[in-house]
């Protein structure tokens, strides 16, 4: 297994690894773990933007 250097992961036939080998063995978050982190960052934004923030009320159908 080897990465070409942009990014792809090159699997060769004679070796297959799991899920979670992968994972640990790049370091990478789970999709859920990403999607969750981005929602959160999210919500964080919209709470510190000011009460008459045009994107907020917007986001809010006012």
């Amino acid at each position: 297994m080897k990465a070409d250097g942009i990014g792809i992961l090159v699997l060769t036939a004679s070796k297959s690894i799991s899920k979670q080998e992968l994972l640990a063995q790049y370091y990478q978050e789970n999709m859920n773990t990403f999607i969750q982190m981005r929602s959160w960052r999210w919500i964080g934004r919209v709470i510190r933007m000011e009460t008459n923030s045009r994107r907020k009320l917007h986001r809010d159908g006012h």
